[in-house]
């Protein structure tokens, strides 16, 4: 006949550390849902919206725009962390080109480091394009 274990130290600890992780995957969980709420509500400009027949504001295109707003999201999600590894790589080139040229160095720097470091709705709606590298626009002289 089995018996019950009692509940032992060991044990206590197990729930306390799942109930960590419940804590922080809840935490997440809400932070995702805010950032999606902000990106699809922050994706609609007032000048988007237009004036029906009747005088009353309306969006065209809703469900469009929270799609390009979420899309925004995850598109940053996936592109900050290449473009901070690009970033890091490009500092630690200019800290090595630094002692023999500054010049160099700050254009480096401004290289890697400058352009878009997020992906608006724009540029998911192929409005804009991504400048991923930093420096003068494309349309002008260098």
């Amino acid at each position: 006949m089995a018996t019950a274990r009692p509940r032992t130290r060991r044990t206590s600890a197990r729930l306390a550390a799942e109930m960590r992780r419940s804590r922080h995957l809840m935490r997440a969980a809400q932070v995702a849902a805010c950032a999606l709420y902000l990106a699809a509500h922050g994706a609609m400009p007032a000048s988007a919206q237009t004036a029906n027949v009747s005088g009353e504001a309306s969006t065209p295109g809703t469900f469009a725009e929270v799609g390009y707003g979420v899309g925004s999201v995850v598109g940053t999600l996936v592109y900050v962390p290449w473009k901070g590894a690009f970033c890091l790589l490009g500092g630690l080139c200019s800290l090595v080109t630094l002692p023999f040229s500054t010049e160099t160095a700050g254009k480096i720097a401004t290289s890697s480091c400058g352009g878009a470091w997020v992906i608006t709705p724009a540029v998911v709606r192929g409005d804009e394009p991504v400048r991923f590298v930093g420096g003068a626009p494309s349309g002008q002289a260098r």
